[in-house]
């Protein structure tokens, strides 16, 4: 009898788990639902943000890192007074969405390089030095400044720490700080990111002092981006993270073939696609070198074609021994809604 009891417990109590089972089943779906669903709209742009471009828009920064919404959503992107989103529904949240590289994209509407730029001679007493990139990044008065609004701004990802947060949204920077005018005509202290241009407005209340440009207007204004644009820019920003070392932000970008990785390294789990990478630029021959000059050569309804030339460590072209070849020519594709790589860099047996 005891026994039939505890059976009859049992028997409510796993009723109980179904029962809360079936209302999760239920409420989370149409929580998410919910959330596609929303739309926010704005009066001075007369445009909206919806969906996962408005969830990624208020957990991020919202009006001040972003600015207002410019254009509708268009595919997969969406253009902000200051930042392009771009959606990416294979990756898992909250690089589901990313940003647009529009310092690279805006340089080059001005028919300029920024890897060409003199770069600072070593680290700065009280800045934050980004070896990668040679810069410094540093406050303008005392807890003011750049180097502040970098730190207290950032991806909301738990799994990060502080840095990593700011560098997944605003990336590296690629200038020095430096007195430019911008598009409204004020001459301004300026610092580029690679996703994000700072600002230094002196004459402002202190928590406005540091105000981001309006690159996202300033790209859009000069011209949507062609495929051909999108293909330097995927190319550049592969081979960049390749020579800098960041092998897994690599993978993401690459859409070849990994076969001959997988062959030349049998110790490596097939699937692990930043180690084959890695493996390839360290050991395999492949020369992962920072991209110096690119443009594109030809493209077709599905493929676009760009030559790279590439700088080596002490500053001179490379140039290959068997071939004398000083550009080399990447294929991109456009794959599950994104641009990608399909080639890997020089080869050298």
């Amino acid at each position: 009898m005891h026994g039939q009891k505890i059976v009859q417990k049992l028997m409510r109590g796993a009723k109980s788990i179904a029962v809360i089972l079936m209302a999760l089943a239920i409420i989370l779906p149409t929580r998410e639902a919910a959330a596609q669903s929303r739309e926010r709209c704005f009066a001075q742009t007369k445009t909206c943000v919806k969906g996962r471009f408005l969830e990624y828009w208020e957990q991020n920064g919202g009006l001040a890192v972003f600015g207002y919404p410019i254009t509708d959503q268009k595919g997969n992107a969406q253009y902000f007074e200051r930042a392009r989103f771009e959606r990416h529904p294979e990756n898992p949240a909250p690089y589901d969405v990313l940003l647009g590289r529009l310092s690279d994209e805006r340089f080059r509407q001005q028919g300029l390089e920024w890897a060409e730029l003199p770069r600072d001679d070593a680290p700065r007493a009280d800045c934050l030095w980004f070896e990668q990139t040679r810069r410094n990044v540093c406050d303008q008065v005392n807890g003011i400044g750049f180097l502040t609004y970098w730190r207290t701004h950032g991806l909301q990802d738990p799994k990060l720490n502080a840095y990593g947060r700011s560098l997944a949204l605003f990336g590296l920077p690629i200038t020095s700080a430096r007195p430019e005018t911008n598009s409204s005509g004020e001459k301004v202290i300026t610092q580029w990111f690679e996703r994000a241009r700072f600002e230094w407005h002196p004459g402002k209340p202190d928590q406005f002092k540091v105000l981001l440009g309006l690159m996202g207007r300033e790209v859009y204004d000069d011209g949507y981006p062609t495929n051909d644009l999108m293909s330097r820019n995927v190319t550049r920003a592969f081979l960049l993270a390749l020579s800098d070392g960041r092998y897994s932000a690599a993978s993401q970008l690459y859409g070849g073939s990994y076969e001959q990785l997988r062959a030349n390294n049998p110790d490596i789990a097939p699937g692990d696609k930043a180690e084959l990478l890695r493996r390839a630029c360290t050991q395999n021959g492949f020369q992962c070198m920072r991209p110096k000059g690119m443009r594109s050569v030809s493209s077709s309804s599905a493929e676009e074609h760009v030559n790279v030339s590439f700088v080596k460590e002490d500053g001179t072209t490379f140039q290959h021994p068997f071939n004398s070849e000083t550009e080399f020519t990447f294929t991109t594709a456009y794959q599950n809604n994104r641009w990608v790589v399909v080639d890997l860099p020089p080869y050298l047996p």
